[in-house]
């Protein structure tokens, strides 16, 4: 479980110190998280973040409906409490051990956005066995987040990359794109977690005009491949410069400059449109 940084956390809209904070009470038996970014005090996608949290919960059997204005409003009552500038904030939403009533909790948690040379020259990856047993759904799993880190730390990459019988589905903590000769290749939505920048990705890749399949690379097939990147809340847009062996990737494919590019535009277009007050009046669906 991640730490709680700055002063203050919040747990059902009350705004509690960060002494108070025990991340092993956080380990809720019922519960779905997710991790929203924060740039110039606003949160990035916080309405498609929030759909996606409600989406998650329905996933795992949350029936009670929360309270979304209320968890809105903490998010304006943290980052103003902390007067932070720039971070990522976890929202765990589901029922405490002990407790009937659905709850939620928002705090800061470390993060690590990449450095300009990492965007550059791309960072690499590795290939592990595995594929979660329900995608869709932004569940925690403390062993699975241990062991993940663990071989990123031993490896000395930025990913770890899931390969199942299907293929390659996505990365332990982000989505991965590739591009082959003539299109962009991404895993079927069921197989993967459904990530809010890769549903941004695939909307730019659309408007860029860049063919989209649907379907899982192979392990034989990376010989192939042009470019590698993954999408996620930190990473945002990065290329990858390797796979286990495989070195031969753009880091500076065109496709994906230009996908950054655009997706930096869009950035600064939520930015400067985001309004506290006008997350009043929104209606939040369960569907993604």
């Amino acid at each position: 479980m991640e730490l709680c940084l700055n002063r203050y956390f919040v747990e059902d809209g009350e705004l509690k110190n960060c002494y108070s904070f025990v991340p092993e009470r956080m380990q809720w038996p019922l519960a779905v998280y997710d991790v929203i970014r924060i740039a110039n005090s606003k949160p990035l996608f916080l309405t498609d973040h929030l759909q996606r949290l409600l989406h998650s919960g329905k996933l795992i059997g949350l029936s009670q409906s929360p309270d979304m204005q209320a968890i809105s409003y903490a998010f304006k009552q943290l980052i103003t409490a902390n007067k932070v500038d720039e971070g990522n904030i976890r929202i765990q939403l589901g029922i405490p051990k002990g407790q009937h009533s659905l709850s939620f909790a928002l705090w800061f948690i470390p993060h690590y956005y990449p450095t300009e040379d990492e965007y550059k020259k791309g960072v690499a990856a590795i290939l592990v066995n595995y594929q979660r047993m329900q995608p869709n759904a932004k569940v925690y799993y403390e062993q699975y987040k241990t062991t993940q880190e663990k071989l990123r730390r031993e490896h000395k990459v930025f990913e770890t990359l899931l390969n199942s019988d299907e293929g390659i589905t996505e990365g332990s903590r982000s989505n991965i794109f590739f591009i082959g000769k003539k299109e962009i290749i991404t895993a079927p939505d069921h197989l993967v977690l459904k990530g809010i920048t890769r549903q941004k990705t695939l909307q730019l890749c659309q408007q860029q005009g860049f063919p989209i399949k649907y379907r899982c690379v192979t392990t034989y097939e990376l010989i192939q491949i042009q470019g590698a990147f993954i999408t996620g809340t930190s990473p945002q847009i990065l290329s990858l410069n390797q796979i286990d062996q495989f070195r031969h990737f753009k880091p500076r494919h065109p496709w994906i400059l230009r996908l950054r590019k655009a997706f930096t535009k869009l950035i600064q277009s939520d930015w400067q449109n985001f309004d506290w007050d006008q997350m009043k009046s929104l209606s939040f669906e369960s569907n993604p």
